[in-house]
């Protein structure tokens, strides 16, 4: 992620996007969701990734 993190100043990342498996979960509805983040840095990163983690707890 230290790569990837190190393109985000200079524009060459345009977006994440991750793609899950519904099937794995048994699900059979899709769901899109954008989200943006006000800030980009190292820290609002790992907020957000904590975040995240804890929703799924």
């Amino acid at each position: 992620m230290t790569r990837v993190r190190a393109l985000e100043p200079s524009g060459m990342i345009d977006r994440y996007l991750t793609l899950l498996n519904p099937l794995a979960k048994g699900l059979n509805v899709s769901v899109f969701i954008q989200i943006s983040l006000e800030k980009q840095n190292e820290k609002a990163l790992e907020q957000f990734e904590t975040a995240m983690h804890d929703i799924r707890k």
